[in-house]
């Protein structure tokens, strides 16, 4: 399972914020992601005094070795 983390920093608390965004599109670019979290904090989802900080696409996958029920 992919997933898109995103996190927002706030330097005058040493605080971030974080956003887990399951299955994003594939083909994703920074300036995609970077455009989405700004817009995000100026619709006052995240906080104003956080800034964009940092974000990364991760493929997990998951190997089952068993399941009894």
């Amino acid at each position: 399972m992919k997933t898109l983390n995103m996190r927002w920093y706030d330097a005058a608390q040493g605080k971030s914020k974080g956003l887990i965004l399951r299955s994003p599109k594939d083909g994703l670019t920074q300036a995609e992601v970077q455009n989405v979290m700004d817009a995000l904090v100026s619709l006052k989802v995240v906080p104003s005094n956080y800034v964009t900080d940092y974000a990364s696409v991760i493929d997990k996958a998951t190997n089952e070795l068993f399941n009894l029920i």
